[in-house]
């Protein structure tokens, strides 16, 4: 087994398991995240067209769009030899941050808050008042940017030495036919949107990064484990 195919399940184990990404269901019915602003992941890019005779009211996110999305992120990784730094927690010896999983190119360091919500996601033009339809039912959803600055400050402080501009979080939407409104200039992408995003940026290395040694920079700020579970 390959050391490729090997990093591509762990992350989807991790992702699948360690973030508490999956949904419960509640009495009414409705699948609601695990408390507030959870994270999952999406869809292929070869699934846009099949994804568009899809309704965007018809449902949140599922296992297994988190296994697709993660496979096509880390297709575009080996092929530009960028890095992906598994969620956890991360400490820089003064506070700890928990962070989501982390992508880094040969010029940006790209923190992703990934979520699942579905349907019509509207930006109202507030900080604290985003809505989601789905089915037919619209409701007040946590708004996504204060966990996006919160997340990007955390990164850039563990990561001092790059500039402002190297470093940034995006929030993407990752179940198939989600639909965003207002959110131009938010940093927020569908998994589609984002992937074509990535694929066009990966020729731009103006300030060229080194994406292996930042990535075990930032994989040494992690926890010791257990003396037991060590080799």
């Amino acid at each position: 087994m390959t050391q490729n195919t090997i990093t591509l399940i762990v992350l989807a184990v991790l992702v699948v398991f360690s973030l508490p990404a999956l949904y419960r269901k509640k009495k009414s019915g409705d699948l609601t995240l695990w408390g507030k602003g959870r994270n999952i992941l999406g869809q292929l890019p070869s699934e846009e067209a099949a994804c568009a005779a899809v309704s965007s009211s018809s449902r949140n996110g599922s296992q297994k769009d988190i296994l697709q999305f993660v496979s096509s992120l880390m297709k575009l990784v080996r092929k530009n030899h960028w890095y992906i730094v598994m969620p956890g927690q991360l400490s820089d010896g003064k506070t700890k941050t928990n962070l989501s999983p982390v992508l880094i190119t040969q010029h940006r360091v790209i923190g992703l808050k990934c979520y699942g919500y579905g349907g019509a996601l509207t930006n109202n033009g507030k900080a604290a008042d985003w809505t989601q339809k789905l089915d037919k039912t619209t409701k007040a959803i946590h708004s996504l940017l204060p966990d996006q600055t919160a997340q990007q400050a955390a990164l850039a402080s563990l990561l001092p030495q790059l500039n402002a501009s190297q470093v940034e979080v995006f929030s993407v939407f990752t179940t198939p036919g989600v639909q965003l409104i207002n959110c131009s200039g938010l940093n927020c992408f569908t998994s589609v949107s984002l992937l074509e995003k990535l694929q066009s940026s990966s020729a731009d290395c103006t300030s060229p990064l080194q994406p292996k040694e930042l990535g075990a920079a930032l994989e040494a700020m992690k926890p010791d484990p257990p003396a037991k579970n060590r080799q």
